[in-house]
């Protein structure tokens, strides 16, 4: 079965569906939604899963023209309170070191969710909201087809090779993957840094190596 197909197929699942017509069978277009607007107007009305009913807001990138995707876990308490994807500090630091590190724009950075809403326990990817999420999220990589994707945590690198079976972050940060026609560099989670200073110097080590991709 080709990707296509079989991307299309895993779509429809996560969004609930058993049965499907013959028809899909037949749909060459990858994309669910034909731009970000309609995306995002999907998402702000989104009750595929529980944590819909947390959802004060929905965060969104407005770069849709970034070379370099970020993918977060999911939103904060305080992004989703405001619907500010810099309302958190720790993302506003990691914002700062890339545009100055790697002498870049903001318009270069495009900051998203493997899970779009906000939850208040640890989200892990054989979880209902993780994998109903993955639609959205391969949607946006397909739309802004970005030449980098930093990949943030162990369950974001889980969410872009969900077919294959990965090595921990602890083996795998600083190298340079390939997902499609897209460079994918794994990261340490923005959380975890905080928790773990010493791993401060590897983090900013993966994000001089981001220099060479571009």
């Amino acid at each position: 079965m080709n990707y296509d197909l079989m991307y299309i197929l895993k779509s429809y699942r996560a969004f609930g569906y058993k049965f499907i017509d013959e028809s899909v069978l037949n749909l060459v277009k990858k994309s669910k939604f034909k731009d970000f607007d309609e995306l995002q107007q999907n998402l702000n009305i989104c009750e595929l899963c529980n944590l819909s009913k947390q959802r004060i807001n929905t965060v969104f990138s407005k770069n849709k023209n970034a070379k370099i995707m970020i993918i977060l876990k999911n939103p904060s308490d305080i992004q989703n309170k405001t619907g500010d994807l810099l309302s958190s500090k720790l993302v506003l630091e990691f914002k700062n070191e890339l545009i100055n590190t790697l002498n870049l724009s903001e318009d270069d950075l495009y900051f998203t969710f493997m899970v779009k809403c906000h939850s208040n326990k640890d989200i892990k990817p054989y979880d209902e909201s993780f994998q109903r999420c993955k639609p959205y999220l391969f949607d946006e990589i397909e739309k802004l087809n970005p030449k980098l994707i930093l990949a943030m945590g162990d369950e974001c690198l889980s969410a872009i090779f969900e077919d294959f079976e990965m090595s921990s972050l602890e083996t795998l940060h600083g190298y340079v993957l390939k997902y499609k026609k897209n460079f994918v560099l794994p990261m340490f989670d923005l959380d975890f840094v905080r928790l773990n200073p010493a791993k401060k110097e590897f983090f900013l080590n993966d994000i001089k190596k981001i220099k060479e991709l571009l």
